[in-house]
């Protein structure tokens, strides 16, 4: 019941957000009873001591803000938590503002021209590397059933998190992310370094793509080196599946000194070189000033806040609804040794994932 409701909540204007953390198996669902949100101008601003969903865009920090949705509902995917039932969903309807049209993409010869431009500059030294990114338009049926392309998430991705929220201004999300960014449970902190894109029926890692890896995972131990945290364990990298591609993965935990270093760390870390570059001042300079698409929540953080701990999750592999499109966003890493070409069909392979859920393909 509770996931057969979120349609009827987005008619009425009315925010929510549903999700399940990875190798898990329960399904949240959260509705906020207003449509006003909460607005969070910078990272000094986030309040963890609350309990409800946290959207930042990649430009969070940089000029753009988040969004916090709060729980004033709570349920699970088969039946309601709260004792007032669906009385909440009687109320009128809500006058909303949804993004009417996507972006028109970039075309291949476009895309193909910046990335070059991007290599040369990195030839020079300027920058290690940049991410680059782009949007992919896929036209859908009047009434596509975002519902069922939802649960068709939940059931193919089990090692993702997977989400979809509604904010009236931004419209509707979702999408399952293979990358962590920082977990949160008291003193303990978990993170990793998730870099490296091969189809999944390669059998072994390109120096690129080792290169790309092993600079992210540079970046965040010194993260947490920066702020003092000791004993950081470390584990991998190994190689992960996350829909046809396969990624290279690390993962940190560690004990914060103090639970106050969790916001530092938190705002150190984002965005990490995976979806950003490095160094992170010039790579994001480069990304305003090249980058057509606006990423919006694409690649920035998202997930769930409960009294002081947190899951936050890369917003990667995800997609925002329109009536009749879905707009997919997917990167790539660009470095020295790219080649656009080659980065084109890594953007191609990665769109596949949401793609195939947009058009209800096995």
């Amino acid at each position: 019941m509770g996931l057969d409701l979120l349609p009827l909540c987005q008619e009425k204007g009315m925010p929510f957000f549903s999700y399940r953390l990875p190798d898990t198996e329960a399904i949240v669902v959260g509705v906020q009873r207003s449509p006003d949100m909460e607005i969070v101008p910078d990272f000094n601003a986030l309040d963890f001591n609350c309990k409800g969903f946290l959207v930042a865009p990649f430009l969070f920090g940089e000029g753009r803000p988040a969004y916090f949705l709060k729980a004033d509902f709570l349920m699970d995917g088969e039946s309601l938590v709260s004792d007032e039932r669906i009385s909440f969903l009687e109320q009128k309807p809500s006058q909303t503002i949804h993004p009417s049209q996507p972006a028109q993409p970039l075309s291949k010869e476009e895309y193909v021209r910046r990335v070059n431009q991007l290599i040369e500059t990195i030839r020079k030294g300027e920058v290690g590397k940049v991410v680059f990114s782009r949007s992919q338009v896929c036209q859908t049926e009047q009434g596509f059933d975002w519902l069922d392309a939802y649960r068709r998430m939940l059931a193919e991705c089990a090692h993702a998190f997977v989400y979809c929220f509604y904010i009236p201004t931004e419209g509707l999300w979702m999408g399952a992310t293979p990358e962590l960014l920082l977990k949160k449970r008291g003193k303990n902190v978990e993170t990793v370094a998730l870099a490296g894109t091969m189809h999944s029926s390669s059998s072994s890692w390109s120096t690129k793509n080792s290169e790309e890896q092993a600079l992210v995972v540079r970046y965040i131990a010194e993260a947490l080196r920066s702020i003092g945290v000791g004993n950081v364990e470390t584990e991998g990298p190994i190689s992960v599946l996350a829909g046809n591609v396969c990624h290279l993965k690390t993962f940190f935990s560690a004990t914060l000194p103090d639970e106050s270093y969790a916001l530092p760390l938190l705002k150190s870390l984002h965005p990490t070189p995976a979806v950003c570059g490095y160094p992170k001042r010039v790579a994001m300079d480069l990304i305003r000033c090249t980058e057509l698409t606006d990423r919006s929540f694409y690649s920035g953080f998202l997930g769930p806040v409960d009294g002081g701990d947190f899951d936050f999750h890369v917003n990667l592999r995800c997609m925002r609804v329109y009536e009749d499109a879905a707009e997919l966003f997917v990167g790539g890493g660009i470095m020295e040794n790219s080649d656009a070409e080659d980065e084109w069909n890594e953007t191609i392979l990665k769109s596949k994932t949401m793609n195939r859920f947009v058009r209800g393909e096995a």
